[in-house]
């Protein structure tokens, strides 16, 4: 029976007491702490701040379409802990604690899963490596790219990229989840949304759920997909429409 299972709390009273008391004394210090490019953890700051700075630098490039000086802005990505991984030692810790090679080969598989000139490019290249040694941090350069205005001529592109390490993109792609360049074509740009909308409601079956829980999972969860969205960007009306039917027709 459902009654039989108990929620089991990973924290208890006392810790929650604890935490909250040393909250309550580091938040005074946090702002002396954390950078003042760091928008999130601080009272007053939000990470969908960034996302607007984003959006700018790539509005600015693309529209960046004449003079002799080109622009061009740096996308790094840090690598990650599974990224700087020895696998081959993995693969040994896992075979040692007696998983057999089909097994190992599973896990391995889920857990891969989971504007410059050419001397200034060179010294963001010597600043990064700088930062590297100083942090211990590494910078996946296979992951990150460079965008460049449209004024700004092949070979110094080529020259800068090759310089830097990264690939060159048209545009930032996705950054926290959202696009970082929104065109003429909003209705493209968040075409994603709807995507997402309708595969979770094509999941869900009619047969097993009742007026009331069609109800309740078309407001907790189909209504919340897009909120994260629209606390940066407005939405096109023809795409909220097109939400707003294929619910409907769940419905």
């Amino acid at each position: 029976m459902v009654s039989d299972y108990r929620p089991i709390a990973l924290s208890n009273v006392v810790y929650r007491v604890m935490a909250k008391v040393i909250t309550g004394r580091m938040k005074p210090l946090m702002e002396s702490i954390i950078s003042e490019a760091q928008s999130a953890f601080i009272s007053g700051r939000l990470i969908t701040d960034n996302i607007l700075v984003a959006a700018e630098v790539g509005h600015y490039l693309n529209r960046k379409q004449c003079g002799l000086a080109g622009w061009g802005a740096l996308k790094l990505d840090m690598a990650k802990a599974y990224d700087r991984m020895e696998w081959s030692f993995l693969q040994e810790m896992l075979k040692a604690l007696g998983f057999d090679d089909r097994w190992v080969k599973l896990l391995m598989m889920c857990v891969t899963t989971v504007s410059y000139n050419v001397l200034e490019a060179g010294v963001v290249k010597r600043c990064l490596t700088d930062y590297e040694m100083m942090s211990g941090q590494a910078v996946n350069y296979h992951k990150s790219s460079i965008c460049f205005s449209k004024n700004t001529r092949g070979e110094i592109r080529e020259e800068n990229a090759g310089i830097l390490g990264v690939v060159q993109a048209q545009n930032f792609g996705k950054y926290l989840g959202l696009p970082s360049f929104v065109g003429r074509n909003r209705r493209e740009a968040f075409s994603y949304i709807e995507d997402k909308i309708r595969q979770r409601i094509g999941s869900w079956n009619k047969k097993l759920l009742s007026q009331a829980g069609k109800e309740v999972l078309l407001k907790s969860v189909a209504q919340f997909m897009p909120t994260f969205s629209m606390s940066v960007f407005l939405l096109p009306m023809n795409l909220c429409t097109a939400i707003e039917r294929t619910m409907n027709r769940y419905w």
